[in-house]
């Protein structure tokens, strides 16, 4: 099991069996077959006492590489991006690994720090 802490502080709730609770992360983990296969993944939320609740997202492996694709797609800055860092100069984003984002110059920045340049 992988836990995937937020690293914000906001609230965001997650809806299980016994209503809303604060969510603060999720649990990642891979649910074999009968015959020993990885079969799914399930995804669970981890609530403020740092516990897995009650709440489930099952992914079948097969479908892993279009539901990976979907969440990057989610990222605020996308490889060929335009963007400015704070002295001004203007970058081109080359790769992004969900926390960082890297840029034609080489330097690694997060999200809140970068600006898109939109033509």
């Amino acid at each position: 099991m992988t836990r995937v802490p937020f690293t914000t502080r906001a609230p965001y709730d997650a809806l299980g069996r016994n209503g809303y609770t604060l969510q603060t992360g999720v649990s990642v983990f891979s649910v074999g077959g009968f015959d020993g296969a990885d079969r799914s993944v399930f995804v669970e939320p981890i609530n403020s006492r740092g516990e897995v609740t009650r709440c489930r997202v099952v992914i079948p492996r097969a479908d892993l590489p279009a539901f990976i694709t979907a969440l990057q797609a989610q990222l605020p800055f996308q490889p060929g991006a335009t963007v400015s860092i704070p002295d001004g100069s203007i970058h081109t984003v080359e790769d992004v690994d969900g926390i960082s984002i890297y840029l034609s110059n080489g330097d690694r920045w997060t999200a809140p720090d970068l600006k898109e340049i939109r033509p």
